[in-house]
């Protein structure tokens, strides 16, 4: 459109897959503890859209590009039952493990129970969702979930003479984080370092007592928002004119460019772990979403050049 200054992509999909691998649970009778059997069905729809704008030609030209996904998924089958809670293990040093598989959610959602405060004696309580005036096992719900309401990336090209400058953003929005990492942290137990609530008594920390007092029980206490902005890549560079190659004495040389780039160089984020873009256990497709003892993305500046012969 507009004389080709704007292109747009759009795509929707929806997808059902059926008979997928999982381990289940069988009688110890058996002599084994699982059983490897096609019991899951699932569903994923969404939309893709990508536009591609050229703003200004020569001689200044700048160009973008931007890219922004929906997904949903939902759960559709899970064999003879409607839920697993506790599909897979994570968190295992921090006695946490706030995963659940159920009929009609999403996957990696996040399930325990809902903070309330404190009682008299500064401890930490939950809510009685069920209202039988106890707090117990039937009183956890789902408390968040680490699928993002949409993810994207911005790209802007900007060239100037022998000049160019490439920005590359990333962002994701809605995503929950559960971070164990606090958990550890706000141990009490006088051996490891701690996070400044502690100091301060604050939020879901137990008054301090003799012993370890910290709280295991998987809740929202430990949900955060992993919406994040990030600057992925920023590089500029510089074409070397002809005539200062002429003066290098190298035979055969009719190009050089040189530049700068940065990678990871901002994020902005509300998240209070190191990186929101990130995940312990990456290699388990009902883990997603965990923070825990995981290492952050490093910023990285490079220098270098593109010669050519």
């Amino acid at each position: 459109m507009l004389g080709n200054r704007l292109a747009m992509t759009a795509d929707y999909y929806r997808k059902r897959t059926k008979d997928l691998l999982f381990y289940v649970p069988v009688p110890a009778t058996s002599g084994f503890s699982s059983s490897l059997q096609n019991i899951g069905a699932l569903q994923n729809r969404g939309f893709e859209l990508g536009f591609n704008t050229v703003n200004f030609t020569a001689p200044f030209t700048w160009n973008s590009s931007l890219n922004l996904a929906w997904n949903r998924n939902k759960v559709l089958k899970l064999g003879a039952g409607n839920e697993i809670i506790g599909p897979t293990g994570v968190g295992a040093g921090a006695n946490q493990n706030p995963t659940i598989l159920r009929v009609g959610e999403p996957i990696n959602s996040f399930f325990g129970w809902i903070y309330a405060g404190k009682d008299a004696a500064g401890m930490v309580t939950y809510k009685d969702i069920t209202g039988d005036g106890k707090v117990t096992s039937e009183d956890r719900v789902i408390i968040g979930n680490a699928e993002p309401n949409y993810v994207g990336g911005f790209t802007n090209d900007f060239g100037w003479n022998r000049w160019s400058l490439s920005i590359f953003l990333n962002f994701s929005v809605g995503n929950k984080i559960y971070n164990i990492n606090r958990a550890l942290l706000t141990n009490t137990a006088g051996t490891f370092n701690q996070v400044r609530d502690v100091l301060g008594n604050g939020r879901g920390i137990n008054t301090p007592l003799t012993g370890n007092t910290f709280e295991t029980n998987p809740s929202d206490l430990f949900l955060e928002d992993g919406t994040y902005l990030r600057g992925k890549n920023i590089r500029l560079s510089y074409d070397l004119p002809a005539v200062w190659l002429g003066r290098t004495r190298m035979s055969g040389l009719n190009s050089l460019r040189v530049y700068v780039s940065a990678q990871n160089f901002f994020t902005s984020t509300k998240y209070s772990g190191y990186d929101p873009e990130l995940n312990e256990y990456s290699g388990d497709n009902l883990a997603q979403g965990f923070d825990f003892g995981s290492y952050p993305q490093p910023r990285q500046i490079t220098f270098g050049f593109n010669a050519g012969f």
